[in-house]
């Protein structure tokens, strides 16, 4: 499915500073309801959305536009509709609705569609609570972590087609200019099938060459690829040489190399462990059917 577009917020509070998250949606209650959705809040006006479904990277048709005041309220601005190239001014229907009462924003990084951390900005009376100790902050670890013994595999969401696909089974991930790299980057300046993803030991590792840009989410936070040197391990492999770090089961990222951003995330699954008790009986079933078919073909051709 085509990665879609996230909901837009204009900042204009002088001491309130998102950073690179994005605005995903605006929720009421209890922000843990619904696997941490909460209940939405609901508009006085809704949108229109008469282009619902035209786009594929904007499915609902639509953009709420919302706007952060220097005072700390939030104000619907309108809804941004997905109608090609027709200037904003066209595509924009105006509302400026004033959204009051308790709420919380949802924001979020710009990396993986699934575990990104999200962040509950709390608003209290229609007004931004400013102290930040009053928000909440869930990572997708938290949401995900199945119980008992565990396998973690690499999810990437590849640029071209924005499609998610699964490295199974679990081996590395190959970047390069051409095929047979898993990972293609026309007339990018690295080596042909480059491990940026290197399965080692079980762990993955994530490769980083000079001139890669990006972010990963590790163990103890959220850093910057060109600020990984000092915590990660020089190697070199065929003359190539790079920085080196193990990733979590949980850790998550993006990684732009010549105007193509790999979006990547761990996603730990239970290991289903059947006991011999349960095989065994597998195969005797198996070999009971097996000698019905037999004895049923000796029993027809007798018959003949």
């Amino acid at each position: 499915m085509t990665v879609q577009g996230s909901d837009e917020l204009i900042n204009e509070h002088p001491r309130i500073d998102f950073g690179r998250r994005q605005l995903h949606r605006v929720i009421r209650g209890d922000y843990r309801a619904n696997h941490g959705w909460g209940d939405p809040y609901v508009f006085a006006t809704p949108p229109k959305s008469p282009m619902k479904g035209y786009c594929t990277a904007l499915l609902r048709g639509h953009v709420s536009v919302l706007r952060l005041d220097a005072e700390g309220g939030l104000e619907l601005v309108g809804y941004d509709y997905c109608r090609g190239p027709l200037p904003r001014e066209e595509r924009i229907e105006r509302v400026a609705e004033r959204l009051t009462g308790d709420f919380w924003l949802v924001i979020r990084t710009r990396m993986s569609l699934r575990l990104s951390p999200r962040t509950y900005v709390r608003f209290r009376d229609g007004r931004i609570v400013e102290d930040q100790s009053e928000w909440r902050k869930e990572w997708g670890a938290d949401r995900a972590a199945p119980p008992g013994p565990r396998t973690v595999s690499m999810h990437v969401v590849t640029p071209s087609a924005s499609r998610e696909f699964v490295v199974e089974p679990r081996q590395h991930v190959t970047i390069g200019p051409a095929r047979p790299a898993m990972l293609v980057v026309p007339k990018a300046d690295i080596p042909a099938k480059f491990r940026l993803f290197a399965l080692i030991g079980g762990v993955y590792h994530l490769n980083v060459l000079k001139g890669m840009v990006g972010q990963v989410r590790l163990e103890d936070g959220v850093f910057e690829l060109d600020a990984l040197e000092g915590r990660a391990k020089k190697a070199s492999r065929r003359g190539v040489h790079f920085h080196r770090v193990a990733l979590w089961d949980y850790s998550e990222g993006e990684v732009n190399v010549r105007n193509h951003t790999f979006h990547f995330f761990m996603q730990p699954a239970r290991v289903v462990q059947r006991s011999w008790t349960a095989v065994m009986r597998s195969v005797a079933l198996w070999i009971v059917l097996a000698v019905v078919v037999v004895l049923a073909s000796v029993a027809y051709l007798m018959l003949r």
